[in-house]
């Protein structure tokens, strides 16, 4: 059977990841949300990490590092 079978589009998965508990977030993502949100800052400020016309930059931290 399929693991990852989730309607959700990946913005409503992200929103809902970061709203819900932290440990499930620290879990899926391999670190605190506070540094998924530093490493967030630093590659928008410095290395050029932008959203597109569909998908978040947060989107594209969040598929990149689960």
């Amino acid at each position: 059977k399929p693991l990852h079978t989730s309607a959700m589009t990946g913005e409503r998965w992200l929103s809902e990841l970061l709203e819900r508990h932290p440990e499930r977030f620290r879990r899926q993502m391999g670190m605190p949300q506070a540094v998924f949100h530093a490493l967030h800052h630093e590659l928008v400020a410095h290395s050029g990490l932008q959203s597109s016309r569909w998908v978040a930059s947060e989107e594209k931290l969040a598929i990149f590092c689960y």
